[in-house]
């Protein structure tokens, strides 16, 4: 059975403590989603280099098994812990619900060229910025679709406000501008609730955040 090492940038997207090991789905720039266990990691701390923590940005090498379904993670250095996020309740609601979109949209295994920029980015924004609301949500979901091919014409996304429309073709044409205050909820009811038909699963996080910010 052939084997392939790579060394390569991953964000952790879930980690679940299974023993002594932790099971995590990676996300990386080539390679996409990938599922793969750090072995003994709560008794070989040193060779992770952090607790591997879900949103996490790693740097790793990879050992991948030709028809195993998961590979291995020999050492790990972490490059971004995304602090600010993990430590305030909101910010950290908005980047769960991120992380749901890309689990829901891109399987085990699957790959989709700049999905691993486009969240790389929009954790950067969520862990720096002064501010952050919903618009930068509705940004990330919108580019997702997009990148995916997922995106329909906007008469066929049922919900978006036609004041929305050219906030939004402005957004895929990087220029930023506010969307209306009052069409702000419809347009991300209608883009989550095409994720969530599309993947045939609900966002979980979304009632969290939606209770944070009264939504």
């Amino acid at each position: 059975m052939s084997r392939v090492h790579i060394e390569t940038d991953a964000i952790i997207l879930t980690s679940t403590e299974v023993r002594d090991d932790r099971i995590l789905h990676l996300l990386t720039p080539e390679q996409g989603r990938l599922p793969v266990v750090a072995k003994r990691a709560r008794k070989t701390s040193k060779r992770f280099g952090g607790q591997l923590q879900a949103i996490t940005l790693l740097e790793a090498r990879l050992t991948l098994h030709e028809g195993r379904d998961l590979g291995y993670v020999d050492a790990s250095s972490e490059r971004h812990s995304f602090a600010k996020v993990k430590g305030t309740l909101e910010r950290f609601a908005y980047a769960s619900v991120m992380i749901e979109v890309v689990t829901h949209l891109i399987p085990p295994h699957g790959h989709e060229p700049g999905v691993f920029q486009l969240l790389e980015r929009a954790l950067n924004h969520l862990n720096n910025a002064d501010e952050v609301g919903e618009e930068i949500l509705a940004l990330f979901e919108l580019r997702m679709l997009r990148g995916l091919g997922l995106l329909p014409s906007w008469d066929a996304l049922i919900g978006i406000p036609q004041e929305a429309i050219v906030v939004l073709e402005a957004w895929l044409s990087s220029q930023w501008q506010a969307l209306p205050g009052e069409s702000l909820f419809p347009t991300i009811k209608a883009l989550e609730t095409l994720i969530q038909e599309t993947s045939g699963r609900r966002l979980k996080s979304r009632g969290v955040l939606s209770d944070l910010i009264g939504s």
